[in-house]
């Protein structure tokens, strides 16, 4: 489970096998959430992503009733 990507961030390496102790088991998690963050950024920094509100009130706008005017007396 050793991780041997480029030294980009720091990739930390790891033993192999059954040298694991809870100190790597840590880092190996660590490491895990920081790939899924790096993948959640990369979606987030899409387009169609940031259009979402936008997207979201035009549709708002559209599916809304206008609001009843009061009878004068």
């Amino acid at each position: 489970m050793a991780r041997r990507r480029g030294r980009t961030n720091s990739e930390w390496e790891t033993p192999e096998g059954f040298a694991f102790t809870w100190e790597h088991v840590s880092i190996e998690v660590l490491m895990d959430i920081r790939e899924e963050l790096r993948k959640l950024n990369a979606i987030i920094g899409c387009q169609n992503f940031i259009e979402i509100p936008k997207t979201l009130r035009s549709i708002d706008r559209k599916v809304t009733k206008p609001k009843k005017r009061k009878a004068k007396p």
